[in-house]
């Protein structure tokens, strides 16, 4: 909560996929790329921020392995992004209604066996920063 503003959210699963696996009709990636599916679940409170565009954006992800290895921008990379189909990726995290939940799904590149995924909001979003290991 910042400023009054209430808005939880929980990593609901982690799922690998390779290229082969991805549904989206854009996705032009390699097929045999390890992939992780990322689905999250977003709760907002009485009070909802006005603008919050930024603090699931796709470049704010990281993925650090555990060589690492750290990829920005993680959901850009190998055309992960394109990897779910428009349905899979399910709610538009760009606008938010009062005491509701979304859901959504995105991809980003598996970096090794194991690691972990990284959120850093923008700095004027939320100084924390969350980190889940896969």
């Amino acid at each position: 909560m910042s400023n009054g503003v209430e808005l939880t959210f929980t990593v609901d699963s982690f799922a690998s996929l390779t290229g082969a696996d991805c549904t989206g009709s854009a996705f032009a990636g390699p097929l045999d790329k390890q992939f992780l599916r990322v689905d999250l679940v977003v709760r907002t409170g009485e009070t909802v921020p006005a603008d919050y565009t930024s603090i699931f954006d796709t470049f704010l992800w990281k993925v650090r392995g555990d060589d690492g290895v750290v990829i920005d921008e993680a959901a850009m990379e190998e055309d992960a992004s394109y990897c779910l189909s428009v349905e899979e990726d399910g709610a538009d995290l760009d606008t938010w209604e009062t005491n509701s939940i979304y859901n959504a799904s995105f991809v980003v590149p598996q970096q090794g066996p194991a690691g972990t995924v990284i959120l850093e909001p923008s700095d004027y979003v939320s100084t924390d920063r969350f980190e889940l290991r896969y």
